[in-house]
């Protein structure tokens, strides 16, 4: 297919619009930067600000300010500065400041920005930016993880039958979805992994957070020998820096009897360490 001169000269005329628009900042308004914070634990912080700054021209009449959250097709916020209407959703309801504005600021931007008062994990997920005028639109999105740390996690044995033993972690209250492995530790402080995130419990508690469980069956020619052995546990929460560990140590039985589990809770030992040698 042949293009003609003059289509040619149509095509180099409309990039070169476009791109001394940019140059000489004519363009349509666009979003500089989305500030909204990566992760916070849940109800910890008194307050955190979402904020949404953008660059406007002359040409950017009858602003609106949008904010969504996840998937929702209604805004949580809403802000049209010449109506001076502003609307909040029922999930932000008598959890924001209205008294809240971004400095320096105009009449069309000092209330863009959003501030929640201590999130819980019902507002975690991806935030969206979409601010519009009559010349364009842009918008912006960025995740903010609330996470909830587990309210239960404990790791334990659980005797199966005369050859076999169940190794089982549970998490309960935890969110968002937890990554949980099993490690047996081994010698010079190395660890074998022996199962991860095959829940075989994925529960939902009346809050929203999760009832998890991961587990493996030990068989007795897996467990025997002489030394004590050591099984830890780990959670992590994706997309966050938290992390917490369960360790157990079992014991054979060196008389032939039924072997023995015993669960520990490695802070709790050493404490227990520690004021044994104060009253010795």
């Amino acid at each position: 297919m042949k293009f003609s001169p003059y289509c040619s000269l149509l095509t180099g005329f409309f990039f070169g619009l476009i791109l001394w628009e940019r140059l000489t900042g004519i363009a349509s308004l666009r979003i500089t930067h989305l500030s909204v914070p990566p992760w916070i634990e849940s109800g910890s912080k008194e307050s955190v600000v979402l904020d949404c700054e953008y660059d406007l021209t002359e040409k950017d009449k009858s602003l609106v300010v949008k904010w969504f959250l996840n998937n929702d097709p209604e805004p949580i916020y809403q802000w049209i500065p010449e109506l001076k209407s502003r609307h909040f959703s029922y999930r932000l309801e008598g959890r924001v400041s209205l008294n809240y504005t971004v400095f320096p600021s105009d009449e069309y931007t000092k209330y863009r920005a959003i501030k929640i008062f201590r999130p819980t994990i019902d507002l975690s997920g991806l935030y969206t930016c979409t601010v519009g005028s009559l010349s364009g639109t842009d918008s912006k999105d960025k995740q903010m993880i609330v996470y909830s740390p587990p309210t239960v996690f404990m790791l334990n044995y659980t005797y199966i039958s005369s050859d076999k033993e169940r190794l089982r972690c549970q998490a309960e209250g935890v969110f968002p979805l937890p990554h949980l492995v099993l490690y047996e530790m081994t010698s010079h402080s190395r660890s074998r992994q022996l199962t991860t995130n095959l829940f075989e419990n994925e529960l939902l508690d009346l809050t929203g957070a999760y009832i998890v469980e991961v587990s493996k069956d030990l068989t007795m020619e897996e467990l025997e020998g002489d030394e004590p052995r050591v099984f830890k546990c780990v959670l992590t929460i994706p997309g966050t820096e938290y992390l917490a560990e369960r360790s157990v140590v079992y014991y054979p039985d060196a008389t032939g009897g039924h072997d023995v589990a015993v669960s520990v809770n490695m802070a709790l030992l050493i404490i227990s360490l520690s004021l044994l040698q104060l009253v010795a």
